[in-house]
């Protein structure tokens, strides 16, 4: 037997002696963190031996001191991916090391990576689903038996007919997918060219498939863009799909990408450097669908909230029209998005004797809310909650709303429809807590339907959809644990009752616990049911009022500063504003820029010493510091201007927000003409009005309106950075989405 072992980042090769098989062993030592319960860690091996594999192993060394906590597959270079691993809170065991195969019991089936070609990149994914424990990848390693190698095939030419299709429909978030782009090569990564952005971003291949036109490593190349069943190009909505026939020789691979709509710069594609459309021997691969799909951040755009984001189609005023990742900008996203549901609920589930035993975690991420107590029933197929797009019944008005469970349970009590109904919890549950319930399966009842409201809402609450999902298969076989988790994990989604008017969550004067009793919040003008999708930015006007008035015509100008967002639907604090006179240039900061360490200091925890510090290094005057303004409050303060600096501005920060500070603008408002004379009041107090806004400083990720984990004053610990500006896989740490095979499914098969 011919054993090559493989060491570290060198690979360097060991030779036994041959027989009729080979065997070769890959190790690397990547010693990489594993994102703390946000995104996953990718490490490849790149083995050049090619050959059948027969039998395959998977070592593994990671370091975590709670390894229920991770998930980790492995991706062949076909694509195809295998769960090798996923842990359950009840393991409270520390690290994960062995063998998948040999001595570690396989969540998937290994086997099925038999007869494909060892050679290639194969990805290792370790994920870790929950935070609090730092994990590490010490190493892993890959063992395959292989078949003999077989000479390069000769080249034959086959048709294949690919089919892209939009099954979010079924997932935690609902999109349409943008028209995509393709190409057919033999090496390389074709679609990292120019034009991916304008596909990430809006949707338009067009600007892509010039540069594959242009690629000399690609073969064949076109566009996806008129869905099944339409007449002209669109994007392909749930349930509907795309699809295109290519012409491939033996070697060739297939690459694909897709914008994922309603989001920023999010596209699902293929492994960047395609997936193979032949096998070792050069036949076509039988009729299959893709695994490894990957959902891909450009990094070209800052991450809103999927679905509520106002530089999301349709809601942005133009292509290209949203911020770059961690640059300075006026504040533009949505002050009311919630996250997904997956981000506030996580669900666990095990068979119990007669049915199952459910535990829901409050994982709080983007949004550190409660949850109220759950109402919790089995009824028949006839029986829903609520339906979407028409009014809530009052049951679920009381629940959305206040967190009373009684109304409904009563109604859902005297419907002989309903079986078991149980409220689990006498009090709201919050971050990290969890609760338990268990559920009877009777095929009488077959449906399972739960809700609890997001306590630090108006009327949101969180449900596995509007009649709940079906505890029994096709075949009136009871779901497996892992079946119904899986389930309750796509289908919970994040409601909006339409009984009373959104405002920001956790500052809203209406919002629970801020009301000042049940019920007492005005009136939603939509008033149906529906997926909650609120785009609404608080800050974007009102939010602030300045006034300047001449003191002694010898330009000594005092200027109020009046706190007004206690007429808005996010009422916040101002932080001691730092002021000064700047010459007209960018003198407080640079639009687009990248914050500096000291406005990231005052935008993200209201510190003005060092940013005061940096004025005066840059020629600013007059500068000083004010007190803290309370909602409906104001604060004055005096300024000399001369003819060099007359140029008004400030920056405080808006508390509660993760980095957002009202200022007049980089180069702030005049005071003078430019031959020092004192501009007339009205001139003054239309420039104010004009200028004063709500920046972001591109610091800090934007958490759920004012009820980030993250946010002042309810811990001044860093968050999440905002974005790295570069090409990645999706794993935002706030915005999270669903795994890329939970919202496409990419299909192939020949043609004869």
């Amino acid at each position: 037997m011919n054993r090559l072992s493989f060491l570290a980042v060198g690979l360097v090769a060991v030779a036994a002696a041959a027989t009729a098989q080979d065997s070769s062993v890959l190790r690397d030592f990547p010693y990489s963190r594993v994102p703390d319960g946000a995104g996953s860690l990718r490490a490849t091996l790149d083995p050049a031996l090619p050959g059948a594999i027969e039998d395959l192993q998977v070592g593994i060394y990671v370091y975590h001191p709670r390894r229920g906590d991770l998930e980790v597959r492995l991706i062949s270079p076909e694509g195809t991916a295998v769960e090798l691993f996923r842990g359950s809170p009840r393991d409270g065991r520390a690290n994960l090391g062995g063998v998948f195969g040999l001595n570690l019991a396989t969540a998937g089936d290994l086997g099925r990576f038999k007869g494909q070609d060892f050679m290639g990149d194969w990805t290792l994914e370790v994920k870790d689903t929950r935070r609090g424990g730092n994990g590490i990848l010490v190493a892993w390693s890959l063992q395959a038996t292989l078949g003999a190698s077989t000479p390069t095939p000769t080249p034959t030419k086959q048709r294949f007919e690919v089919i892209v299709e939009n099954t979010s429909a079924d997932s935690a978030f609902t999109s349409p997918l943008a028209p995509g782009a393709w190409a057919l090569h033999r090496r390389g990564t074709p679609l990292v060219a120019e034009g991916l952005e304008a596909l990430a971003e809006d949707g338009n291949p067009a600007e892509l498939e010039t540069s594959l036109a242009r690629d000399p490593d690609v073969r064949a190349h076109g566009v996806f863009d008129t869905p099944d069943g339409a007449n002209v190009p669109g994007p392909a909505f749930p349930a509907g799909s795309y699809r295109f026939v290519v012409e491939a020789e033996a070697g060739d691979r297939l690459s694909l990408a897709t914008m994922l709509g309603q989001t920023n710069d999010a596209f699902v594609a293929t492994p960047l450097r395609g997936v193979e459309l032949f096998d070792a021997q050069g036949r076509p691969l039988a009729e299959r669908v893709l695994s490894g799909l990957e959902l891909f951040d450009a990094g070209t755009e800052a991450n809103e909230a999927p679905g509520m984001g106002p530089n999301q189609a349709p809601r942005q005023a133009g292509p290209d029209t949203g911020p770059a990742e961690g640059t300075l900008r006026p504040f533009s996203d949505s002050t009311r998005a919630l996250p997904l549901a997956s981000e506030l609920v996580d669900v666990q589930v095990r068979r119990t004797a007669d049915g199952y035993a459910i535990r829901l975690t409050n994982r709080s991420r983007a949004l550190s809310s409660p949850l109220t107590p759950i109402l919790v029933a089995t009824h028949a197929a006839e029986v829903a909650l609520f339906e979407l797009d028409r009014p809530a019944p009052p049951g679920l008005e009381a629940l959305a709303e206040d967190g009373n469970t009684q109304p409904l349970e009563q109604q859902l009590v005297a419907n002989p429809r309903v079986g078991q109904v149980q409220v689990v919890g006498s009090a709201p549950w919050g971050p990290g807590a969890s609760v338990e319930f268990d559920v009877r399966a009777d095929r009488r009842t077959p449906r399972l339907s739960f809700a609890t409201m997001i306590a630090r809402s108006n009327d949101a609450f969180v449900a596995p959809g509007p009649d709940g999902v079906s505890l029994f298969d096709a075949r009136g076989a009871l779901l497996d644990a892992a079946a119904l988790e899986a389930l309750l994990r796509d289908r919970l989604a994040v409601f909006d009752a339409g009984t009373e008017a959104n405002q920001a969550p956790g500052v809203g004067s209406t919002t629970a616990p801020l009301q000042a009793g049940p019920n007492t919040g005005p009136r939603d003008p939509n008033g149906n049911v529906r997926r909650y999708a609120d785009s609404t930015n608080d800050l974007a006007q009102g939010w602030a009022r300045v006034e300047v008035r001449d003191v002694d015509g010898r330009g000594t100008f005092e200027v109020t500063l009046h706190n007004t967002s206690d007429r808005t639907g996010y009422p916040g604090i101002l932080t001691p504003a730092a002021y000064g006179l700047g010459d007209g240039s960018a003198s407080f900061f640079r639009a687009g820029q990248r914050a500096s360490s000291a406005l990231a200091e005052l935008a993200e925890d209201g510190g003005t010493t060092d940013y005061l510090a940096e004025l005066r290094r840059a020629g600013v005057t007059s500068t000083g510091s004010t007190s803290a303004v309370q909602p409906g409050a104001s604060v004055s303060f005096r300024v000399q201007a001369s003819r060099r600096n007359h140029y008004l501005s400030f920056a405080s920060m808006v508390v509660p927000s993760n980095d957002a500070f009202l200022t007049l603008g980089p180069q702030g408002v005049a005071l003078l003409t430019p031959s020092g004379r004192i501009r007339s009041a009205g001139a003054i107090q239309r420039d104010l009005e004009r200028m004063t806004a709500v920046w972001d400083a591109g610091s800090e990720a934007n958490e759920a309106g004012g009820a980030g984990p993250s946010q002042p004053p309810a811990t001044h610990e860093a968050g999440p950075a905002e974005g790295s500006g570069r090409l990645r896989p999706y794993a935002d740490p706030v915005w999270a989405l669903p795994a890329a095979d939970r919202m496409v499914r990419v299909r192939i098969r020949p043609l004869r």
